[in-house]
């Protein structure tokens, strides 16, 4: 049965919460198309909202500062971005032109690398071994080429499409960065007064989660990816920048992200006879990125910020890496982290009203 009661003391309001929802449709169908720069905008935001306070207190200028991060992050990515695709292009001829030599390469590469250990090359498992890897060469050579110049291809096509969203991209977030106080005051000031304590209760759970999922967790990406520019430089690894710039972007994977880096590369240079460099690549990256930064540092800088559970880690990352796309990196974390600090503030609300129990309990018995 339908509460009229409810209805009457509300009809006044009515009319403004059909206009309110009717805007807020039209809005997000407007938006719909665009909802992937929204997205970049909400996590970029996020993320360097704490180089820009930082720097302001240097310059003591919002906006400059603002305009100085964004503009040295979009140098560092558009210089990422040129040299991955200056080496994919000039490689990709080169590979050709060697396609029907893979087989005879693979072999020479894996017959030196096991003869490090005198015999072993010539052992019959081995020999089986290195011919059954080397006959299937010029299959995987041609398959990966093509499939390298399809995403060269599409990259190229969305590259006007692409510098549209990034402008829009770099307005808002200037505009977010320079305002950033304003918004969230105002976000606060429009919630009503006896929802306020709770609200300013939740977000104050929630800025430190978040701050764990996207500020710390990338930094540690970062660090790894210069880590890797550095020993795979003075290792004489080929095109080491761009290995480092892969190590960055594709370790944000929980568990496995710089292995699918680092673990082919060993391997490459294995085959391509460099035994020695490849095995020290492959422990080092192991020892370094997994045992000290993945498994060590990392879980202790976001148990001593965020209090975050390694669980819920993978689960907003790598679970939301395969439900919604590249996008999941910004969506899963936003909504675990939002549902962890619900829950957190709920269990603060719960603990207080246990405490206040035995006080009301003793009131209302006197």
């Amino acid at each position: 049965m339908v509460d009229l009661s409810f209805l009457e003391k509300r009809r006044s309001s009515l009319p403004f919460y059909l206009v309110a929802i009717a805007i807020t449709l039209f809005l997000m169908y407007m938006v719909w198309p665009w909802k992937y720069p929204l997205i970049l905008t909400l996590w970029g935001g996020y993320v360097l909202w704490w180089p820009t306070v930082w720097l302001e207190k240097y310059i003591h200028r919002r906006y400059l500062a603002a305009l100085i991060v964004l503009i040295v992050t979009g140098v560092v990515l558009a210089l990422a971005l040129v040299s991955v695709t200056v080496i994919v292009a000039l490689q990709l001829a080169q590979i050709a032109s060697s396609a029907s030599a893979s087989n005879a390469s693979i072999n020479t590469g894996l017959t030196s690398s096991f003869n490090l250990i005198p015999g072993l090359a010539k052992a019959g498992p081995i020999t089986a071994l290195i011919s059954a890897l080397a006959t299937s060469g010029g299959g995987i050579t041609s398959t990966f080429i093509q499939t390298a110049r399809d995403v060269v291809r599409q990259v190229l096509v969305s590259i006007p499409v692409l510098l549209l969203q990034l402008i829009i991209v770099f307005f808002l977030l200037l505009g977010i960065l320079g305002k950033g106080d304003t918004i969230v005051n105002e976000f606060k000031g429009a919630v009503p007064l006896k929802y306020r304590s709770i609200t300013n209760r939740f977000l104050d759970h929630l800025n430190p989660i978040y701050y764990s999922f996207f500020v710390i967790y990338f930094a540690v990406a970062i660090i790894c990816g210069i880590l890797a520019a550095i020993i795979y430089g003075l290792l004489g690894v080929p095109f080491f920048a761009t290995f480092a710039v892969f190590i960055v972007f594709v370790g944000l994977i929980p568990s496995i992200g710089r292995a699918l880096i680092y673990v082919p590369l060993a391997l490459w240079l294995i085959i391509q006879g460099n035994a020695i460099t490849g095995l020290i690549v492959l422990v080092i990256s192991i020892v370094l990125f997994e045992g000290i930064l993945r498994y060590t540092i990392q879980p202790r800088w976001m148990e001593r910020t965020g209090r975050v559970p390694r669980p819920l880690t993978l689960i907003a990352f790598t679970f939301a890496l395969v439900a919604f796309g590249v996008v999941g990196f910004a969506i899963g974390p936003a909504i675990v982290g939002f549902a962890l600090a619900m829950w957190r503030t709920w269990k603060d609300i719960q603990k207080e009203q246990e405490e206040q129990a035995p006080a009301v309990a003793q009131a209302s018995g006197s």
